[in-house]
């Protein structure tokens, strides 16, 4: 699928894969991130992916990055005392007292589940089995922690901390003092994050049981929990989402490095990020080796996405490390000289912008399918779908699709899944791409973009050319690098009728009927035509 789209950011991608719905329905219009005593994303009665699947038949499970909140229980979300950043009380308290989250996977419809909740980026560095926290040791490792080629964990200050701080407005206390908070599992590896979560989701669905005795906290070698089904006598569904391509980019170099020095070690040596995409084509080997070897392989639906645009040169660098014999060196002083190693490529395919933007780059994501026995045929599908797309798509090929309503922004592509002819279209004309917080987040603009086959609008669109009360009108048939912001040649350069009918002015009455719908919310005024097309306003918009 080569038109494809997600949020341009992880968190409320992971809502809308998760829910079928835009972030903006969920219970903040930004998405939830943080572990907390309001819970996860979900409001009340919303039914995830997970439960609709388990209800028709399937085995379910969750495997890394859950990313939409969770709740600890009776936790003061105040800043804490010390210096730390809010909330390092409150995960301290997970990790040694509760041990354990609430409104997380388990209660998400998911038979098994061994996720971490924020990924391999920020606190608790932990994961936790069917929502209940797996180490049975835990300490404070400060901002991040990875491991050297020693083998030695080395929690990530100096240059690498004072950017992110900078950068992402965050602040993660140190391990200074006897009362420091507990950040995370004392064996705590992010790696091997994705390697050991690979594994754990092959012995799902290879049917191998795990003991629980425990003993697995400290080597990390997990089975899995089939629920007494060890004869796949139920169909399954298995959700991974790796950690990878996520900063700090610390592949394990122990995995590509152990022949000597390989073509791929010497490029995961060279480029961080390199080493993060070689880990999830090794994630997906795993994985794609386990459905063999049960001999599924043909029979299984197999889809690999992503929760945003590729990462700019920028985020790259900011994320790289080199590990040393005795510590880990950050890689951002070597921009100048090296940045063709630390980028490599340009992960966006040369389209504008990148992840957190509003234009192509942002937010079209790569989605393959493969499924021969289920009649899917090698082919390219240009149909306009977005990830929350999958939840209508998997419940109507899962055949439950008549039970229940599909959630309001999901819509099946299943006809496209069969018939990808090149005029083919999925039954999906517009689609909303909401952008830094939405309506409802504590943000002076509200940012969002809306797009059909042809044409795309932005609004109030923080990384834009013309400031956050811009509007922004792209051909994409006609401009696909979104080049030509046909808002600012003057109307008399415009084609005529462009704003009639199902062209731009159908967008914009989408997105106010979207947000409108979403919470009661109130659409701004200012999110019509500039004034010089005040004809526009009146007719259409």
């Amino acid at each position: 699928f080569t038109n494809a789209h997600s949020p341009p950011l992880c968190s409320p991608s992971r809502y809308s894969l998760l829910s079928g719905l835009y972030v903006i329905r969920g219970n903040h219009a930004g998405s939830t991130w943080m572990l907390s005593a309001a819970g996860s994303q979900f409001r009340a009665g919303q039914l995830p992916l997970g439960a609709a699947l388990r209800d028709a038949g399937y085995r379910t499970a969750f495997f890394g990055k859950v990313g939409i909140g969770g709740k600890i229980a009776n936790v003061s979300q105040q800043k804490s005392d010390s210096g730390h950043a809010p909330g390092a009380r409150a995960i301290h308290q997970l990790l040694t007292r509760d041990k354990a989250i609430q409104d997380g996977p388990a209660s998400w419809g998911f038979d098994y589940s061994l996720t971490v909740p924020l990924g391999i980026q920020q606190p608790p560095h932990a994961n936790f089995r069917n929502d209940r926290l797996v180490a049975s040791a835990t300490r404070c490792w400060g901002l991040h922690t990875v491991r050297n080629a020693a083998g030695q964990p080395v929690s990530v200050t100096g240059p690498f901390a004072g950017k992110l701080n900078r950068i992402r407005r965050m602040r993660w206390g140190g391990c200074d003092g006897a009362d420091a908070p507990h950040d995370g599992d004392a064996a705590w590896r992010s790696n091997t994050q994705d390697g050991e979560l690979a594994r754990e989701a092959a012995a799902f669905i290879e049917g191998q049981p795990h003991a629980d005795d425990g003993s697995m906290a400290g080597s990390h070698q997990w089975g899995a929990d089939l629920g007494g089904d060890t004869n796949h006598s139920r169909p399954f569904f298995v959700l991974i989402a790796t950690a990878a391509v996520h900063i700090p980019h610390t592949p394990d170099l122990s995995a590509f490095c152990a022949d000597g020095e390989s073509e791929a070690c010497q490029l995961a040596t060279r480029s961080p990020h390199a080493g993060m995409l070689m880990t999830i084509d090794r994630t997906l080997g795993t994985v794609w080796q386990a459905v063999r070897a049960v001999g599924q392989l043909d029979q299984t639906l197999l889809i690999f996405t992503s929760d945003n645009g590729g990462l700019p040169c920028s985020a790259k660098t900011l994320g790289s490390f080199r590990p040393g014999p005795t510590s880990l060196t950050w890689q951002a002083h070597e921009r100048a000289a090296n940045i063709s190693e630390l980028c490599l490529h340009d992960s966006s395919g040369g389209l504008r912008g990148g992840k957190g933007s509003l234009y192509e780059g942002g937010h079209r994501v790569p989605l393959i399918v493969s499924w021969p026995a289920g009649g899917v045929r090698p082919g390219t599908c240009v149909g306009l779908v977005g990830l929350t797309d999958l939840f209508a798509t998997l419940v109507d090929l899962a055949g439950a699709g008549d039970k229940r309503p599909a959630p309001q922004d999901s819509i099946s592509f299943r006809r496209l899944l069969f018939n990808c002819t090149s005029g083919a279209r999925s039954g999906r004309q517009h689609i909303l791409i909401p952008g830094d917080g939405g309506p409802l987040a504590k943000r002076k603009t509200q940012s969002w973009a809306a797009r059909s086959a042809r044409w795309k609008v932005i609004g109030a669109n923080g990384f834009g050319e013309g400031g956050p009360n811009m509007t922004e009108l792209y051909d994409l048939r006609a401009d696909p690098q979104e080049s030509r912001n046909l808002l600012t040649i003057g109307s008399t350069a415009l084609p005529e009728g462009i704003f009639a009918g199902a062209g731009p002015a159908a967008l914009l009455a989408y997105a106010r009927k979207t947000y409108a719908v979403a919470g009661g919310l109130k659409w701004p005024e200012r999110y019509a035509w500039p004034q010089q097309y005040s004809d526009v306003r009146r007719r259409g918009s």
